[in-house]
């Protein structure tokens, strides 16, 4: 339960009345519910809600909440509730940590533990990921509340240099819409490498990294074109390099491929050489032959080509990545029910979604191999059927016996 963002409390008192009305009245207050947030944001009003019963129709009364640290209230609210209603609790900004919020009401009283925690959310972002020595870093921080609103706060902005040396620090406020802008100077001899750039209000930090580093154009550029997105794990991969001047004039040298696979960690499986000439040529690296699913490729697998291409009398060397997709089947199929429970005897739903590996929808006949269970896994029902997708899509309408 500690994964909830509310807690419930509920209290009854006696035996339930027969009720012959609805709506909030003066009857006897025997049961109640109380919603409250597990974690309340300091300096914030938060809600308590609360519902109060007499039988099984709604009653009214006097609640009263209060936040407590030890036996000392640190905060208490109260209000009438007609039925259903809410407490508003305005929470100091200095109340943080963990405390017992007390609800008492006509006839109950009931205790539970929450944490107070500053609503702070910080974003913090540069121009850019790289600059060169002499260059400006222009930096903004946003503020926001627990409920996304802008929030104008006092805030602390420091940077590290590559080496962990604090080269900067200021004390910023937000305007009105949440926002602070600053300017970092470079030098023209900084300390190359990744920079850290924080920023804090209270208790509420965030942090990003940037990189600072000599800019030298490559002296030309190399390009990677593959027939197609993805392959599969039991096809080769074949492409094609080109390699350009600036000017304009095609590269003559030496190409150079070399294959990862992603099986938990990146392997090395495969290596491709061959010179290149008038600034291009073609590779074909072998089938990869297994890799891991990963998520971020939608459960397929990764392949990485790390090409270079080096010059012929210079030895000069430039390099560039291409990250490939690799299948086990040319066809992924998906099956989406229309909600996570059926009825028997009535009628079910599934939405049937045929796409290539990389997300591009593609007809095909599925069969489908339909088989029901019993609560005790006994077999009851078995029934087979084929559908037809159109534009990647079909939907398998099932009758549950």
């Amino acid at each position: 339960m500690n994964n909830l963002r509310f807690l419930m409390l509920t209290f009854a008192i006696g035996l339930l009345a027969i009720a012959c009305g609805g709506g909030g009245g003066p009857g006897k207050v025997d049961s109640y519910v109380a919603l409250v947030p597990r974690v309340l944001r300091a300096g914030e009003t938060e809600s308590v809600s609360f519902s109060l019963f007499s039988g099984d129709r709604l009653a009214a009364g006097d609640v009263r909440v209060a936040l407590m640290q030890e036996d000392t209230p640190v905060i208490e609210a109260s209000a009438h509730v007609d039925g259903k209603g809410t407490v508003e609790v305005a929470l100091p900004e200095t109340a943080k940590g963990e405390y017992r919020l007390v609800v008492i009401g006509p006839g109950f009283e009931d205790e539970a533990s929450v944490q107070v925690q500053q609503g702070t959310l910080l974003f913090l972002e540069t121009d850019k990921p790289i600059y060169k020595p002499g260059q400006t870093v222009h930096i903004r921080v946003v503020a926001l509340n627990s409920e996304l609103k802008p929030l104008s706060t006092q805030l602390t902005v420091e940077v590290q240099d590559a080496k962990a040396i604090k080269v900067f620090k200021q004390e910023v406020k937000t305007d009105e819409f949440g926002m602070a802008k600053l300017d970092l100077p470079l030098s023209t001899e900084p300390n190359l490498g990744v920079w850290k750039l924080s920023a804090r209000s209270g208790d509420t930090s965030t942090e990003i990294d940037v990189r600072v580093e000599e800019y030298v154009l490559p002296k030309y550029e190399v390009k990677v074109e593959l027939p197609k997105q993805w392959f599969l794990v039991s096809e080769a991969i074949k492409g094609h390099v080109s390699a350009v001047y600036s000017f304009g004039k095609p590269v003559s040298g030496e190409l150079r491929v070399k294959a990862s696979r992603y099986v938990g960690v990146w392997e090395e499986f495969a290596t491709f050489n061959a010179p290149i000439n008038e600034g291009a040529a073609d590779f074909e690296i072998q089938a990869a032959g297994y890799v891991a699913g990963v998520p971020e490729a939608g459960g397929e697998g990764n392949v990485t080509l790390d090409v270079s291409v080096v010059e012929k009398n210079t030895g000069y060397e430039e390099k560039t990545t291409q990250l490939v997709t690799v299948a086990a089947a040319p066809v992924n199929i998906q099956l989406i029910p229309e909600g996570p429970a059926f009825k028997p005897s009535l009628p079910f739903n599934v939405l049937l979604v045929t796409e290539t590996p990389d997300g591009q929808p593609v007809e095909a006949n599925v069969d489908l191999d339909v088989v029901y269970f019993d609560t005790h896994y006994n077999q009851v029902g078995h029934e087979q059927r084929r559908i037809e997708t159109k534009r990647g899509s079909g939907l398998l309408s099932l009758t549950p016996p």
